[in-house]
Parts: C-alpha cells; sequence; structure tokens
C-alpha cells in the first residue's frame, strides 16, 4: 500500500512539473475574447537567447487603453524562464513601465503577461525589450494591419490614426467585396475580420483591400492603401 501511495503521489508531482497551469490565467479563453472584438495582434516572433533560456513575443493585446503583452520562455530546469519585467516603447518614442502580470511554467517551458495600463490611444507599433548586463532582447510589432491563424480561421484587422478634422469613419472594402465602416475612437479607427482559411487561400487580402475616407455628409474624401493607413491632415 505504501508502495502504490508513493507511487500515486510521484505522478501526480510529474504531471504538475509537466504541466503548465495555463488556466489559471485563462490565456485561450482571453485570446478568443481579444480577437472577437479586433483587438489582437499576433506577433509572428523568433526565439531569442536571453541570460541561459530562450524568450519570445507571441502576442499583444491592445484596446486604445491597456497593452497586454504575451511571452514564452524556454529552457530545462526549475529555473525561471521569463524576466520578471519588460520595457515596451512605441513609435513616438515612449517608454512604458509594466503594472502587473502573471506567468505560467513548468519544466520545460514558461508562458507570462504583462500588463500596462492607462497607455496612449494612438499607438502604432511598439518594441517589447528588455536589457540587463550586456544581455538582451528585442521585439517589434505593428498595430497598422496584420494576420493571424486560428483554427480554421484567419484573423484580419487594419488599425489608423486620423488627423484630418474632416473625416468622419473609414469605409473598409475587402477583397471579396464584403464592406464594413469603421467609425473613429479619440481619433483611431480600427476594423477586424475572420474569414474561412478554405476561401481566401491562394487570394492577398490585405493587398486587395480598398479604405475610404468619408466626412460626415458621406461625402468621399480621399482613399488609402492598407500599408498607408494613417490618415494625414490636408491643406
Amino acid at each position: 500500500m505504501i508502495e502504490w501511495a508513493l507511487l500515486i503521489l510521484l505522478i501526480g508531482y510529474s504531471i504538475l512539473i509537466i504541466n503548465p497551469f495555463s488556466d489559471m490565467y485563462q490565456f485561450n479563453k482571453d485570446i478568443h475574447k481579444a480577437k472577437r472584438e479586433g483587438i489582437y495582434f499576433d506577433a509572428d516572433a523568433k526565439f531569442q537567447p536571453y541570460f541561459g533560456t530562450s524568450v519570445r513575443l507571441d502576442r499583444v493585446v491592445y484596446n486604445q487603453k491597456e497593452l497586454l503583452v504575451y511571452m514564452s520562455g524556454k529552457a530545462f530546469g526549475p529555473n525561471s524562464k521569463l524576466p520578471n519585467r519588460i520595457q515596451v516603447k512605441t513609435d513616438k518614442g515612449t517608454i512604458l513601465q509594466s503594472s502587473g502580470g502573471g506567468s505560467s511554467t513548468n519544466i520545460f517551458r514558461a508562458r507570462g503577461i504583462y500588463d500596462f495600463k492607462d497607455v496612449p490611444a494612438d499607438i502604432q507599433s511598439i518594441t517589447v525589450y528588455n536589457e540587463a548586463y550586456s544581455e538582451s532582447f528585442s521585439f517589434q510589432i505593428d498595430f497598422k494591419w496584420g494576420m493571424s491563424t486560428f483554427g480554421a480561421y484567419r484573423h484580419y484587422y487594419y488599425i489608423g490614426q486620423v488627423h484630418d478634422s474632416r473625416v468622419a469613419h473609414v469605409n473598409v472594402i475587402w477583397h471579396d467585396r464584403y464592406e464594413q465602416n469603421a467609425y473613429l475612437i479619440d481619433g483611431v479607427y480600427q476594423v477586424a475580420r475572420a474569414i474561412k482559411r478554405s476561401s481566401d487561400d491562394g487570394q492577398s487580402p490585405v493587398s486587395k483591400t480598398r479604405m475610404i475616407a468619408y466626412d460626415k455628409k458621406g461625402t468621399k474624401l480621399y482613399e488609402l492603401t492598407p500599408e498607408q493607413g494613417e490618415i494625414k491632415k490636408t491643406k
């Protein structure tokens, strides 16, 4: 009986070591919600070495007020696989400091989240980095447009800043002629859409998408491209 009890305890302990406690921070649930709201940005980054481990930027959730940075680290052993703190630099040079976060880990891998509150509403891109004692890592991610694949769907998004007071909304015409209106929130517009992989394979939605700016009366002002989604102030 003692041998069986020890074996059960050993198996249970091994499971706790090998399996990460991802449910503790509801990673998958939060990601699904962010994708539905169009505030999810996939990083698609490669691992970089950092103090005997390898770290990677996985994804970012940005709702114009709060920034959530998801990272993962890998190394064998019980040691820490992610830094306690990271820094974020915006496209305008503003340095952001994390206000909290959490992580789940096992003997091989760790996943963590860093929370940045009260961030600017017009961020176009960020650099996630950290540096200490000649060790460093750096990842960049663009918030203007992008695509991520999740299951049977591809999730596309566009975001841009408006500097022209005449613009009331931006009409987005997708590659399959489906239209969406993106209305301004604090001078920023964003739109997102999920498309089945089978229906867009072999096509290029980003390059074929049209974006048209309209005023309050519905008059067309000018046309943009996804690569140049920022609306400049006209003379």
